[in-house]
């Protein structure tokens, strides 16, 4: 349940951190690290199981980019 929280939290920070870049009010910079933290993060059985269950709590556009980010990951 702890992780979980946690988990969710960071990827509330990172879709903020996605949509702001949609929206040029982030910069590419520090897109850079927080994007890079996503693609390490997400490849985690835990962060992965996070994120299924809470699909439907994020918004459509951060969701597909997740899932894509998702397919690169070496299983």
């Amino acid at each position: 349940f702890r992780f979980s929280r946690i988990a969710v939290s960071r990827l509330a920070v990172i879709e903020n951190a996605y949509l702001g870049i949609r929206n040029e009010t982030l910069g590419d910079y520090h897109w850079g690290a927080i994007s890079g933290f996503l693609k390490y993060q997400i490849c985690k059985p835990g962060y992965r199981k996070v994120w299924e269950d809470t699909a439907q709590i994020w918004h459509p556009d951060y969701l597909s980019y997740v899932n894509e980010v998702k397919l690169a990951c070496s299983d």
